[in-house]
């Protein structure tokens, strides 16, 4: 322990970080007009938000509800199962419905408009599909966490 800090000094509960703090701010925002009858649209405008995330936050009893199933979408749940696609990529198989219905077997939960999209990247490029699929490292991951809201939207290295 730091001299000139005491044991009662020490704070029972953690402080609550700046994203819990604006959930929570946007979750009664949200409720105060929706409980009313506003329209989602409307309250979107109002608030400056995306019409999903306010329908997320209008359909969620607490802002912790709000929260669930949110924050690695953008990584996705499909790259879990990359190394099979590619490999049954370059062996041939191009229909993402198959390819889907394989992955759907291994646990996939995702639809197969999501796999459809995922494929059409490697469709596109024109080239095989790539060995090792891209892995999100502690290094980025980390980036993608500390970087300042504006420079988040893109990965480099």
């Amino acid at each position: 322990m730091k001299a000139g800090l005491a044991a009662d000094d020490v704070p029972e509960e953690p402080v609550e970080g700046l994203r819990v703090i604006k959930r929570r701010e946007r979750h009664a925002a949200v409720h105060a007009l929706y409980d009313k009858g506003v329209q989602i649209e409307v309250i979107a405008r109002t608030l400056g938000l995306d019409r999903k995330t306010v329908r997320r936050y209008a359909h969620a009893a607490t802002p912790e509800d709000a929260s669930l199933g949110t924050g690695s979408r953008r990584y996705g749940q499909i790259h879990a199962y990359s190394s099979h696609l590619y490999r049954r990529w370059n062996e041939g198989c191009t229909d993402a419905a198959r390819l889907h219905a394989e992955i759907t077997g291994l646990g996939y939960l995702g639809s197969k408009r999501t796999v459809r999209g995922h494929l059409e990247q490697i469709r596109a490029s024109g080239k095989p599909a790539p060995e090792k699929p891209k892995e999100l490292t502690v290094r980025k991951a980390t980036w993608l966490i500390t970087a300042p809201p504006t420079r988040s939207t893109r990965v480099t290295r």
